[in-house]
């Protein structure tokens, strides 16, 4: 991987962690960082300035313990685990044009219950600070409901759209209010009773950004 490539990589980490926790009101970079025992500004400066570069492994351990956010997220590529030949791998087509990725079963450890026949792949098209982007997704349609707060794909007709979703826990409501927030910034942030939301499916794994060409948009 080129080094400018590799810049664009851990950009797009900072950038989805950077998403994720503001997404989180109870969430914040200063006490987050004094759990990594840093200080203060570490994450800040981690997010912010790109410094350090990328954290440390038993950093993105502990972080993505506490947030609840998948820990190969945080990790450059070059640092995930080459699986061995033996290792059993999953096989996935995208739904969109049946172009086939291979995954290790190991990435899935972390989920339990899974039926294995409906994790599947897709990439997107989605516009952020007035720039296209594609993202890679494996997701979960074991899961059709609210489960946490985190990222989930959102159906409209025949189209999916990547959010994220977090329950509003300040009023006492009958029915819960979902704070629904668009990773596409062409789309605005609601609230809508969580009964009321049709739910495609929960995101396990989201991919960096990869900026497209105007051409390509």
């Amino acid at each position: 991987m080129r080094n400018d490539e590799r810049q664009k990589h851990l950009n797009s980490i900072r950038k989805k962690l950077s998403f994720f926790i503001k997404q989180n009101r109870q969430l914040n970079l200063r006490d987050l960082s004094r759990k990594l025992k840093k200080n203060d500004a570490y994450l800040q400066q981690y997010i912010s300035r790109g410094s350090p570069s990328f954290l440390p492994e038993e950093e993105r351990k502990i972080l993505s313990d506490i947030i609840k956010f998948d820990i190969n997220s945080l990790t450059p590529n070059w640092l995930h685990v080459t699986p061995s030949y033996n290792e059993d791998l999953l096989s996935l087509k995208n739904i969109l044009n049946e172009k086939e990725i291979k995954i290790s079963l190991s990435l899935l450890d972390n989920y339990k219950n899974l039926k294995i026949n409906l994790i599947e792949f897709t990439e997107l098209k989605i516009k952020q600070d007035n720039n296209f982007y594609s993202v890679k997704i494996i997701f979960d349609k074991n899961i059709s409901s609210f489960v946490d707060n985190n990222f989930y794909l959102l159906q409209d007709k025949s189209e999916i759209f990547l959010v994220h979703l977090s329950e509003n826990k300040s009023e006492n409501l009958q029915s819960s209010k979902i704070t629904v927030r668009p990773y596409d910034t062409n789309f605005r942030p609601f609230r809508i009773d969580n009964k009321s939301l049709i739910i495609h499916s929960k995101v396990i794994f989201l991919g960096s950004l990869e900026k497209l060409n105007y051409q390509n948009a």
